[in-house]
């Protein structure tokens, strides 16, 4: 008896029946998930060689170029600081990522419109394209929480940088951290915020 799956990675209802054998394939070990699993897609980075499989599966064709995120120009970037520089590599390898999805999707419309109906190339290929944006879901989440944590102070930066990321992106049970949290400060006599520049003000005689 074939195993029962409930793909609820891709759809907000159950899909509950015995897949054929040839589409679990197609679908791959990430698709063949429960519900809590399919969450998890989202919650947890792809590991480094699924997706550099991925990303090496589809190629950019020669008649979209542009949709490879453009290099940032050598004269700009010696006149910038590092820390803009490190959020420009943030931006453009979220550029790489949709880029290969489109490419990926435009790869099976072409497939589509030449009349190639293969349903497990169809299959395999919308997967492969979720799984891209599971995966920028996932990192967009992580660059929302470094620009967030470069506001907070390093005594309590640490208690609560590893927290999952679930509704709130620092976890729902984040008050119960946040005891920690106020018992770190008062051990440190730090606060949550980083302390202000101090402003020289101008004394006019």
């Amino acid at each position: 008896m074939k195993k029962i799956y409930h793909i609820k990675v891709w759809e907000t209802s159950a899909l509950e029946e015995a897949l054929p054998e040839e589409f679990s394939l197609a679908l791959g070990e990430e698709g063949k998930v429960d519900e809590l699993q399919g969450q998890n897609m989202i919650k947890m980075e792809i590991k480094r060689d699924i997706l550099s499989n991925l990303l090496n599966k589809y190629p950019t064709p020669p008649n979209f170029q542009i949709a490879i995120a453009p290099k940032l120009n050598s004269e700009i970037f010696s006149a910038v600081s590092d820390t803009v520089i490190k959020r420009n590599k943030k931006f453009e390898y979220r550029q790489q990522l949709t880029g290969k999805v489109l490419s990926c999707l435009g790869a099976m419309l072409t497939d589509i419109i030449k009349g190639n109906l293969n349903s497990i190339k169809l299959i395999e290929g919308i997967n492969d394209a979720a799984k891209m944006l599971c995966n920028m879901n996932h990192y967009d989440s992580l660059t929302r929480r470094h620009f967030i944590l470069t506001s907070v102070q390093s005594c309590v930066k640490q208690t609560i940088a590893d927290v999952p990321i679930d509704s709130c992106l620092f976890s729902e049970n984040f008050s119960e951290r946040l005891k920690i949290v106020k018992a770190a400060i008062e051990r440190s006599g730090c606060s949550i915020k980083q302390p202000q520049p101090f402003k020289k003000q101008n004394i006019k005689n």
